[in-house]
């Protein structure tokens, strides 16, 4: 069935960035205010009791997934020429997108937030402490840095495997052939086109060098979070370089329903 042009929300990008960028602010809010509370070895439980304490740790990361919503919606619709049709199987989503790239430096200049935002988190406050015996992984302090250090380290990963994605797919495409409706066409537009899988573990890489800084004193941990960062780095790189292989446009995304 033909494509049908469409628009994903009656909103416009403007009032979408606004929603999504409040919503950012409200999570970094809560991050600093935790973060204060927390800083002089009081608990959450302060703030809303026992129970729901340590649960605290995760707020501003839920507001932060809230917010993504709006944030791609807005990015979308600005950027994006929207279309519909109806489903047939695994053979497309009813929603389809196909995006205007970002420039490379703005690329860039959110892989420097990411890397400043790790460091701000982990290797800094790691530096400032007297001694490793200040460090206490179960410390809900340590806990807001640790998670959110981790979260930041990963999204710089991700990043870097989004450059390197859109540094050789066209080339690696215009070299290549695919063949429509093979097992390999296939199994590569959904490992890739669909969910973006290389750029998951391209994430879950950088998340785990990130977390380097806070076992460095356990040689042990260190070395198995080494190897798992290295594997998922390998493998996020080996997705990358056959993502080409899916047989669609770079820019192009799908939904699932």
């Amino acid at each position: 069935m033909s494509a049908e042009r469409s628009a994903p929300t009656s909103l416009s990008a403007p009032t979408l960035y606004a929603l999504g960028g409040g919503l950012v602010v409200v999570a970094l809010a809560l991050l600093g205010w935790f973060l204060a509370v927390t800083a002089g070895g009081a608990s959450l439980e302060h703030l809303v009791g026992k129970d729901w304490g340590r649960n605290l740790v995760a707020a501003p990361f839920v507001v932060l997934m809230i917010a993504a919503a709006p944030l791609f919606l807005a990015e979308y619709t600005r950027r994006g020429d929207w279309s519909s049709r109806a489903r047939r199987g695994l053979r497309g989503g009813s929603n389809t997108v196909t995006l205007r790239p970002l420039r490379t430096w703005s690329r860039l200049l959110w892989l420097v937030v990411a890397i400043a935002a790790w460091a701000a988190l982990i290797p800094v406050p790691l530096a400032l402490v007297s001694g490793r015996d200040a460090f206490r992984p179960d410390d809900e302090f340590w806990m807001l840095l640790d998670a959110y250090g981790l979260f930041a380290a990963g999204m710089a990963g991700a990043i870097v495997g989004s450059l390197l994605k859109r540094a050789s797919y066209d080339a690696l495409a215009r070299r290549g052939t695919v063949r429509r409706g093979s097992a390999s066409q296939e199994f590569w537009r959904q490992v890739s086109h669909r969910f973006r899988l290389e750029l998951v573990l391209a994430f879950a890489a950088g998340a785990l060098v990130g977390l380097l800084p806070v076992v460095a004193a356990d040689a042990s941990a260190a070395l198995w979070i080494t190897v798992a960062a290295a594997a998922c780095a390998v493998l996020a790189l080996a997705g990358i370089l056959s993502a080409w292989r899916s047989g669609e446009p770079l820019y192009r995304l799908e939904s699932l329903t």
